[in-house]
């Protein structure tokens, strides 16, 4: 397999950020509790943390190694600054539901960068191909564990009921039923790659 594609598959499942690496959990502890919050705040992390790294790969040899860590926060803080404003205009009810969670995308790119910088890729498109995979694995990962609380704890999927009659178990939905979801998730992914995806080794 190419190592390019292989970094790419790596990080989406055998090194998810959240479930293997354990990276950037806390705000999907509190945003999973809804599909739509939990996507819309993947897919706002995975934009910015792909634009920024890949604008930082680009410019990194031309940046010396003492501004690095420094330029790459400006770079990040940039980009959440307009994709909070964006998302206030675009989109004000997902806005208010995430909240905080917002511009706590800087923090969250910060844990996904040094991840994505340790290991030792080179080239501008691997560093690339492999920041995708792990804005991947990070959106999965709340799509997942969003999905799981929602159905369990509310019946609903996305808002909208899945089954007549469902007696839901609302403890799902607290703040309790988040790590008990994360951690039999976790669990899961824990066995899945060396179970069906010795591939990815």
């Amino acid at each position: 397999m190419n190592k390019n594609i292989l970094n790419l598959t790596q990080n989406i499942i055998k090194d998810n950020p959240v479930f293997v690496l354990l990276l950037g959990f806390s705000p999907m502890l509190a945003i999973t509790t809804n599909v739509i919050s939990a996507l819309g705040l993947g897919l706002a992390t995975g934009v910015v943390l792909v634009l920024s790294l890949s604008f930082f790969a680009f410019l990194q040899k031309f940046i010396p190694d003492n501004m690095q860590f420094l330029i790459f926060i400006i770079i990040t803080t940039g980009l959440v600054s307009i994709a909070d404003m964006l998302m206030k205009v675009w989109f004000p009810t997902l806005s208010e539901n995430l909240g905080i969670f917002v511009p706590l995308m800087v923090v969250n790119s910060i844990l996904l960068y040094s991840f994505d910088f340790s290991g030792g890729e080179s080239s501008w498109l691997g560093k690339i191909l492999k920041t995708i995979g792990i804005a991947l694995g990070f959106i999965l990962a709340l799509f997942i564990l969003a999905a799981l609380r929602e159905i369990i704890g509310a019946g609903t999927f996305a808002n909208i009921i899945l089954f007549n009659g469902f007696v839901p178990l609302p403890i799902i939905i607290l703040p309790p039923g988040a790590f008990l979801s994360f951690g039999l998730v976790i669990s899961f992914f824990s066995f899945l790659p060396n179970k069906y995806l010795g591939v990815l080794k």
